[in-house]
């Protein structure tokens, strides 16, 4: 969901960005900066994909899906191979299928601190696609998760995550002086 901005409602966005193109050390630093502009131009309704939607939106239904079949790699260039949603308070999560694209999958994430009744706490995720795509995941968001409960975030006064800090996660994942 992307904020309210003045000139509109609001409004759901994608944010197309391939973390295998930022294999390397540094490369982290820079995908996460990259990612940070992709959601600061989602805000401002400025991204690929927002535009792509918006023209789709004019076509009728058929015309749209056709377009989408036609071109999948302007599809999957614009929009992703692989969906991913967060949403973060949600207890449960039912991931969505779409007739075209997302040819890897689509992950949606809830929240990831549910009491369970043995005191610890449990999360909420919903994994679509085919077998062969998603096998994988349910690893790689264990892996994740691990990781990632080192991390600190502070969350604004809206509740939004703040822009992540590159710096702090190579820190946490690289350890106090990574190679540069």
């Amino acid at each position: 969901m992307v904020r309210t901005v003045s000139r509109g409602e609001r409004g759901v966005d994608l944010v197309p960005i391939r973390p295998g193109d930022y294999q390397d050390q540094r490369g982290f630093a820079a995908y996460l900066r990259d990612f940070n502009q992709l959601i600061l131009d989602a805000r401002n309704r400025r991204t690929r994909s927002y535009l792509a939607m918006r023209n789709l939106a004019v076509l009728p239904p058929m015309l749209a899906s056709a377009a989408l079949r036609l071109n999948p790699e302007a599809g999957r260039s614009t929009f992703g191979t692989v969906g991913v949603s967060i949403l973060k308070d949600a207890k449960v999560v039912v991931g969505t299928m779409a007739d075209q694209g997302f040819d890897g999958g689509f992950i949606l994430i809830g929240s990831m601190s549910l009491p369970c009744a043995n005191g610890r706490t449990s999360g909420a995720v919903s994994i679509k696609g085919e077998y062969a795509a998603i096998r994988d995941y349910p690893m790689a968001i264990r892996r994740a998760i691990k990781a990632g409960a080192s991390l600190n975030f502070s969350l604004g006064k809206s509740g939004a995550c703040r822009p992540i800090n590159p710096e702090k996660v190579l820190r946490v994942f690289y350890g106090p002086d990574p190679q540069r």
